[in-house]
């Protein structure tokens, strides 16, 4: 007997139009209010020690921090573009890091061989009265909407269930789509054509309490975020008239 997922699936993302404009660097544009990434509330919340290691073993090489850090933004979102690319059938230069797009290759045959598998999404800006972030792919999958989320780290963390987190609640709170079905995390090795999947199918009750307890988590985050910035403000202006007597 086939096993039914509990979650409804009437939607239609063509009918959405985008949802959200990054207006710079850290932020997005939510009916004109300015809005956080999901990634600039994760990086303010959260203390990351393997993130200081990492960097004072840059100076021990005598290397940049700053540059280092810019040079995988820059090939993460390098890559970002070479899938999107990809999945839309266009043609790659023949110039480019072809490891992630073989091991992205291969994962994509493996999945469409046993699978019903339809594209709703690439590349998708969403946001929500406080914060915004833009997905990677949204996929229909045997009849359920699955996110999908590239890395080009060395590791998968947390953070990025966090981050996940913060799409599901911001599809739900858009009306794209009741729920998503699971959720898939695809970190590319650099040096070899390969990667490493993690699978959080939403049917699995752990799972789901997993990822129900990481956007209630992301959501005190941004709750805290907010709060600061107020009390940031509210200082600023009592320091001024403080100032002034």
């Amino acid at each position: 007997m086939e096993k039914k997922h509990p979650i409804p699936t009437k939607f239609d993302i063509n009918s959405v139009r985008k949802l959200g404009e990054i207006i710079d660097d850290g932020y997005y544009s939510y009916k004109g209010l300015r809005v956080p990434r999901v990634t600039k509330i994760l990086s303010t919340c959260i203390h990351n020690d393997s993130l200081m290691y990492w960097a004072n073993s840059l100076g021990f090489k005598r290397l940049g921090y700053r540059e280092t850090l810019n040079r995988a933004a820059e090939y993460g979102t390098l890559v970002h573009g070479l899938l999107e690319k990809y999945i839309k059938g266009e043609d790659l230069p023949i110039d480019i890091p072809w490891n992630p797009i073989h091991a992205f290759e291969k994962w994509w045959k493996g999945l469409v061989a046993s699978n019903r598998v339809k594209v709703l999404g690439q590349e998708f800006s969403l946001t929500c009265p406080w914060y915004g972030g833009t997905y990677d792919m949204l996929l229909e999958i045997n009849g359920q909407p699955w996110l999908v989320d590239f890395k080009t780290s060395n590791h998968i963390r947390v953070n990025y269930c966090l981050q996940l987190a913060a799409y599901r609640n911001m599809l739900r709170f858009n009306n794209i789509v009741p729920d998503v079905a699971g959720i898939i995390v695809l970190r590319f090795h650099k040096d070899k054509p390969e990667y490493e999947e993690f699978v959080l199918d939403l049917i699995d009750p752990r799972h789901r309490m997993f990822m129900d307890q990481c956007s209630a988590t992301f959501n005190a985050m941004a709750y805290q975020y907010w709060n600061m910035v107020d009390i940031e403000r509210q200082f600023k202006q009592l320091h001024r008239e403080s100032q002034r007597r």
